[in-house]
């Protein structure tokens, strides 16, 4: 800011120089050039502002509430994912269901006899789960059936997305536990 003052005023005296040698001087000396102020501005440092703007606050900012949220997953608590989903005619055994933990946050399930059909063209099968109390629901939907015969069918299916622990699965009249790594 004061270096553009400085440049306004050496402007500003250098605008009345010019105007004295105009065409209208007339060569008479009584109305010579009255402006004989040489800058009668006393601030002659050139900024020697020893201010050095040192922030002498202390406030460390220090969050001192209490956090709550203990959910450490970050899927928002969505159901796992089923995948190849497939219905075909058992051997008639009794409902029964199998849980095989096959890696990381994955079981392969197999539910014997879990209904009656002979040949669906597709079966959608529904997880939902209660991560808290890490039981697991499953619900099925069989596709349209278009053989001429009758049999208890089994369901094969992949859960994927489970947290590590010990996994209950309630499907139909049966329920099993698996402990997924």
């Amino acid at each position: 800011m004061r270096t553009s003052t400085l440049l306004l005023l050496l402007a500003g005296l250098a605008l009345p120089a010019c105007g004295d040698k105009s065409s209208e001087d007339t060569g008479d000396d009584a109305e010579a050039d009255a402006d004989t102020d040489a800058d009668s501005d006393s601030d002659t440092d050139s900024d020697s502002d020893s201010d050095t703007d040192t922030d002498t606050d202390s406030d460390t900012d220090t969050d001192t509430d209490a956090d709550t949220d203990v959910d450490a997953d970050t899927d928002a608590d969505a159901d796992p994912s089923v995948t190849n989903p497939g219905a075909e005619c058992g051997v008639g055994d009794p409902e029964a269901l199998t849980l095989v933990a096959n890696g990381a946050g994955t079981v392969d399930v197999v539910h014997d006899s879990f209904d009656q059909g002979c040949c669906p063209d597709s079966l959608a099968v529904t997880i939902s789960a209660d991560r808290e109390t890490q039981v697991m629901t499953a619900s099925y939907t069989l596709g349209t059936d278009e053989c001429d015969c009758v049999c208890l069918l089994d369901a094969s299916y992949t859960i994927s997305g489970l947290s590590a622990g010990d996994w209950e699965l309630n499907a139909g009249s049966v329920s099993g536990t698996v402990t997924v790594e």
